[in-house]
Order: C-alpha cells, then sequence, then structure tokens
C-alpha cells in the first residue's frame, strides 16, 4: 500500500467518524405531547455517507422540547405539527436525565441521533415587527412597543385588582356589575354631578346635591 493510499484510508475513516458525530440540524414537529412536553422531530437535512449516498435521517421520538422556565415563572405556547425547530444533540446520553433527573450517564454514546432535545421557532424566513416585542396566538395580539405603549388587539378577562394610576379612556359602552365609588366629581354629557341644579315647577332651580 502507498503512502497516497495511506492518506486515502486515515481520510476515509475521519470523514466516516465526523459523520457519527451530530451536532444540531433544523427539524420539523411531527407530533406533540403537552402532557409530558416531548416530540417526535423530523430532521430537515439529510444524512450523506462516506461513499457518496445520501439518506434520510429516522424521525427522532420522545424529544424534549424546551419551554422557558425559572423558579415558580414559565412561559408556554402550543407546539403543532409542521412547527419548524432546531434539533441540538447531546454530547452526551440523556437516557438517565430524562428518566430520573439524574446527571449520571453511565452510556458511553456521544453526540448520538437519539440524544436530541429541541427549540421550537425556527424557520427559512420569518417576517417580524423591527420595533415591537410582540406575543401573538392567532388574531390575538400584544405588542410592546420602545415608546412606553403597550397594545392589545382581542378580548381581556382579568380576575383580580386593577390598579390604574394615570388617565383612563374608554371609547364604547361601559357595564358596571356591582358599586362604584368615586372620590371626585363625576361629569356627564358637561353636567356635574355635584353642582347640578334641576328646574323647580314653581320657578327658579333647586340648589346642587347634598
Amino acid at each position: 500500500m502507498s503512502a497516497n493510499d495511506d492518506v486515502q484510508v486515515l481520510q476515509d475513516a475521519i470523514r466516516i467518524t465526523i459523520g457519527e458525530i451530530h451536532t444540531s440540524m433544523p427539524g420539523r414537529i411531527v407530533s406533540f405531547n403537552p402532557s409530558t412536553c416531548r416530540a417526535t422531530v423530523k430532521p430537515m437535512l439529510r444524512y450523506h455517507l462516506a461513499d457518496g449516498d445520501i439518506l434520510d435521517y429516522p424521525l427522532i421520538v420522545e424529544c424534549p422540547v424546551f419551554m422557558p422556565k425559572a423558579g415558580n415563572a414559565r412561559i408556554t405556547y402550543p407546539v403543532r405539527s409542521g412547527d419548524g425547530c432546531i434539533i441540538i444533540f447531546s454530547e452526551r446520553s440523556l437516557d438517565e436525565w430524562i428518566g430520573f433527573g439524574s446527571e449520571n450517564d453511565h452510556d458511553p454514546r456521544q453526540y448520538d441521533l437519539t440524544d436530541g432535545y429541541c427549540i421550537v421557532g425556527l424557520e427559512p424566513i420569518q417576517s417580524i415587527s423591527p420595533d415591537n416585542i410582540e406575543l401573538i396566538n392567532s388574531g390575538t395580539l400584544v405588542s410592546v412597543t420602545p415608546n412606553n405603549e403597550v397594545n392589545i388587539i382581542g378580548n381581556v378577562n382579568i380576575k383580580g385588582n386593577v390598579n390604574v394610576d394615570g388617565n383612563y379612556t374608554c371609547s364604547g359602552k361601559s357595564r358596571m356589575n356591582g358599586s362604584i365609588t368615586c372620590d371626585g366629581d363625576v361629569t356627564a354629557s358637561g353636567i356635574s354631578l355635584n353642582s347640578h341644579t334641576h328646574g323647580c315647577p314653581h320657578g327658579g332651580s333647586t340648589s346642587g346635591p347634598n
């Protein structure tokens, strides 16, 4: 065997070894279980073998889906079939971490296709607001602007107390089920509740309310 043959054998061995190291790739959600926050994910790239063959990657099952969480706070969102994601492959086996929350990893495998987790939201192209932070779910929108404004499109239901430190403007009808307490005056169609009077049938006007 010549020196060139030795180099080729070495290069082929390196190429095969590198081909077994999986780091990350775009994927597509096939199915999602919200009770476990795990998904079946289809890799969107193809596997290139050292001999030139090109194969489809297998589906990645029971893939943990990242949802932001810290302490008692969390952000969740619905995950649907067809959603884009990025699949990240762990340096070590995830079996014991997923099954028992253990840091032990007795399985020696590394960068394996079975040890992936995903972050939903990666798409080839997306159109977003260049300035605002937006929370969107179908036709419902919450938009936070850099101009100290929060804009909401959709119905708002609040269970709890609401404190407003500032002026309040309503365009439309208001309905209150319960009592209203006001520390100041109330004006309706330009007429003051505190100082309004009524015409007297005997002439003149009544005094203001007590």
